[in-house]
């Protein structure tokens, strides 16, 4: 049986994957690369739900960023911030950000569906008390339908019903994982000049 990999080695593969490209993780995604190693250390610690929080947290971020700053003709970030027509600034959520990302950056069809998961999860532990007020009332009528003696099964057979209760390990591992993939995605779209620096440089 496989062991399971640890934060710190998922963190590792990006690192490595990216090589001489490394610098464009740690520059143009500077506060998401900051999120996603609290979320390394969140994970190996055994805080699930706040390492996919943290997940969550660097997408959002780093979609923003991506969708928001570019590269003048002399290399220096300029930003493109959303407002309204009073000049007030946009307010911003993930599923827009997110919904523009994915219009804009080629993601696999798995990346798609793992930025979604993230989303939910993150919320999970985000949104704790919206949650539970909305779940518990399911979950108790769940509980009286389930024809079963209260025990491990009645417990088990509701569970099942409501898989997103919490955020456990293999799915905080997983949203990790993709998370890193999909970061691996937005540094490899960002354009870059002939001389292999930001565009215009």
């Amino acid at each position: 049986m496989n062991e399971k990999p640890s934060g710190k080695q998922v963190w590792n593969v990006i690192n490595d994957s990216l090589r001489e490209e490394r610098w464009k993780l740690r520059s143009f995604f500077e506060e998401s690369y900051t999120l996603f190693w609290q979320a390394v250390t969140s994970f190996d610690a055994g805080v699930n739900e706040e390492a996919s929080r943290l997940c969550r947290a660097t997408l959002e971020s780093a979609f923003y960023v991506f969708l928001i700053r570019r590269f003048d003709d002399q290399g220096f970030f300029r930003y493109d911030i959303p407002s309204k027509r009073d000049g007030r600034v946009s307010k911003v959520w993930f599923s827009k950000v997110a919904t523009e990302i994915k219009s804009k950056v080629s993601f696999s069809a798995e990346q798609s569906k793992a930025i979604d998961r993230i989303h939910t999860h993150g919320n999970l532990a985000a949104h704790l008390a919206n949650r539970r007020a909305i779940l518990h009332p399911q979950i108790s009528q769940e509980v009286q339908r389930v024809n079963l003696p209260m025990s491990k099964k009645r417990y088990e057979a509701v569970a099942e019903k409501f898989k997103v209760l919490w955020v456990n390990s293999d799915q905080a591992l997983e949203d990790l994982q993709d998370t890193s993939s999909i970061l691996l995605t937005l540094v490899k779209a960002i354009p870059v000049g002939k001389l292999g620096g930001p565009k215009g440089c």
